[in-house]
């Protein structure tokens, strides 16, 4: 996503990094395709591998067919880092199960809001 959209707004993540979540270690897991990656929470950069932590402090799984996973990332990124953006967020994938969050609420909620990139200057003209 950094490719097509540029580098994340670090005041966004100075923002939405509070200093106790800072370090976290957050899984992304794809039952579709059998793998996962480890994104690390620092309010300078995300630091993402490949493969699964037992340390980590939130697993979200995003429980959607193959073909199914780039559409739902960028539905995600399309969407604004705004209160009804989340709430978008929440009644779409959510509370259809189609996105899973176990372990720390608002550590995955955070990582998600990061992936929010609405205020992007290339979704300015859009709506």
């Amino acid at each position: 996503m950094t490719v097509v959209y540029g580098n994340p707004d670090l005041h966004n993540l100075e923002r939405l990094v509070k200093k106790k979540r800072e370090g976290n270690d957050v899984e992304l897991y794809f039952p579709a395709l059998k793998s996962s990656i480890l994104i690390t929470l620092t309010k300078t950069r995300l630091f993402a591998r490949n493969g699964g932590s037992e340390k980590a402090v939130t697993k979200v799984t995003f429980d959607v067919p193959k073909k199914e996973i780039i559409p739902v990332f960028i539905d995600l990124a399309h969407t604004r880092d705004t209160l009804f953006g989340l709430l978008k967020v929440i009644f779409k994938y959510y509370l259809r199960k189609k996105i899973k969050v176990k372990g720390s609420l608002f550590t995955g909620i955070t990582l998600l809001r990061l992936t929010l990139l609405g205020k992007h200057p290339l979704f300015e003209n859009m709506d």
